[in-house]
């Protein structure tokens, strides 16, 4: 969904994403794009849109000329495996719209620099060894990226750095998507149950 209007954006198993406003049952556009399900993120501007296509590349499109193509697109490749063999299940921006999060069905995520397309960083240290899709997310400061993990646990990582830094346990369920709060100091988890999450003082 658009951080700045109405407008939502959903791909599809028939390899197409489709355009809506939340004030219409109706499909607003369409756009058909070849490599699979895509993967979708908007830039916290609303301006600009990411598709992720095939686990291996990055298309970056304005969302007022999509109809173009894409003004950028990024070949993704894994600097350790030389290759993705793991699909993409999630991607989001930064706030600062500088780095991209990429979420996958192994135990690995990546993030990426928006203007290049270059991996940053690997993070590793969760499981997810049965494949599962997670969606992890930044803070909104983008100095961590907190996600879900096949063991139950929420884990943290540093952007800077890409270590892994800290986990919390609470979730009996492996937490498969993890959403912070764009403003304020709190995150949610959900499994089967959905946590709030605020710092203790």
């Amino acid at each position: 969904m658009s951080p700045q209007d109405d407008s939502v954006l959903s791909a599809s198993l028939d390899d197409t994403v489709r355009f809506w406003d939340l004030r219409s049952p109706n499909c607003q556009g369409l756009m058909h794009t070849d490599g699979g399900q895509p993967c979708l993120a908007f830039d916290q501007g609303g301006f600009i849109f990411a598709v992720g296509l095939g686990s291996c590349k990055i298309l970056l499109y304005d969302i007022k000329e999509y109809n173009k193509g894409p003004f950028a697109t990024f070949p993704i490749k894994d600097p350790i495996t030389l290759d993705f063999a793991a699909e993409w299940t999630h991607m989001s921006f930064s706030n600062d719209g500088k780095l991209i999060l990429i979420s996958t069905t192994s135990n690995v995520m990546y993030i990426v620099d928006a203007f290049n397309g270059g991996i940053k960083h690997r993070l590793t240290g969760h499981m997810n060894q049965m494949g599962m899709a997670f969606e992890a997310c930044f803070t909104p400061d983008a100095e961590f990226v907190i996600g879900g993990s096949q063991d139950g646990k929420i884990h943290y990582w540093e952007v800077e750095t890409g270590n892994h830094i800290h986990a919390l346990e609470w979730h009996h369920e492996p937490p498969k998507v993890v959403a912070f709060n764009p403003k304020h100091l709190m995150f949610a988890s959900a499994d089967t149950n959905l946590a709030f999450w605020i710092p203790s003082m």
